[in-house]
C-alpha cells in the first residue's frame, strides 16, 4: 500500500464523514424550518377556529339564559303586581280608576263643576 492509496482512503473517508455530518445538519435543519413555519401560522391567527366556537357557544347560551331571566322577571312583576291589586281589594281600597264605580264618580263630580254635559 502506498502513500498515494492511503491518502485517497483517507480522503474518502473524510469526505463520507463531512456528507453524513452535512445530512444530519440539512435534517435537522429542514426540522427546525418546519417547526418555525408552524409557529408562524400560529401566530398569524392566535385566536383558533375551536376558540372562536367556543366563545361562540357560550355567547349563545349565555344570550339564552338571559333572555330566559327576562321573561322570568316579566312574570314575577306581574304576579307581585295582581297580589297589590288583590290586596287593596281585600282592604278595601279599591283606588283603580279602571272601574265602574270610580268612572261613574269621576262622570258625577265632572257634570258637577260643569266640565262634562
Amino acid at each position: 500500500m502506498s502513500f498515494t492509496e492511503l491518502s485517497t482512503g483517507a480522503v474518502a473517508l473524510a469526505a463520507l464523514i463531512v456528507a453524513i455530518f452535512a445530512f444530519a445538519r440539512a435534517s435537522r435543519a429542514v426540522d427546525y424550518g418546519i417547526a418555525l413555519q408552524k409557529w408562524a401560522n400560529e401566530a398569524a391567527d392566535p385566536v383558533g377556529k375551536r376558540q372562536i366556537a367556543d366563545l361562540a357557544a357560550t355567547v349563545t347560551e349565555l344570550s339564552d339564559s338571559y333572555d330566559s331571566l327576562l321573561e322570568s322577571h316579566k312574570k314575577l312583576r306581574a304576579r307581585i303586581g295582581m297580589r297589590a291589586v288583590r290586596e287593596k281589594r281585600t282592604n278595601g281600597q279599591d283606588d283603580d280608576l279602571a272601574t265602574t264605580r270610580d268612572k261613574v264618580h269621576l262622570r258625577q263630580e265632572l257634570r258637577r263643576r260643569g266640565q262634562l254635559p
